[in-house]
């Protein structure tokens, strides 16, 4: 059992948003095989669907602090963190003979962030699960 194995979604966060990397391996627990079934749905292909959960945990490391921590919603955020991503890999695969808009930070924060509206209902993964 992890350090942080009793903390709430919520809390596990704000250590990542902290650069705790232990904080990061729970939340990776917790979250993979979830987010791992999405963007594999979205995508189709095993090893491609690694390398998007890979970037998206790189996301989470890197932009956390940039989480609405007053919506408390940590694992719509995610869910929708997964989904963005792993669109945004297959549109550009599919408009390789565009040109597609450079991804950038800007680009990132646009377009894969999510924004949650605060009237979101705050969930976590244990509740979503037992739903």
């Amino acid at each position: 059992m992890g350090k942080y194995a009793d903390l709430p979604d919520l809390e596990v966060l704000k250590k990542v948003s902290e650069y705790d990397s232990r904080a990061l391996e729970e939340l990776y627990e917790r979250y993979t095989p979830l987010l791992y079934t999405i963007v594999k749905k979205i995508i189709g292909d095993v090893d491609e669907s690694e390398k998007v959960l890979s970037d998206i945990f790189t996301i989470i490391w890197r932009k956390s602090e940039k989480f609405n921590f007053e919506t408390a919603n940590v694992f719509g955020w995610l869910v929708l963190l997964a989904r963005n991503k792993a669109v945004d890999v297959v549109r550009r695969k599919r408009s390789s003979d565009f040109n597609a808009e450079e991804y950038t930070d800007k680009y990132e924060d646009y377009y894969i962030l999510p924004q949650l509206a605060r009237k979101i209902d705050s969930l976590d993964l244990e509740t979503a699960m037992n739903i």
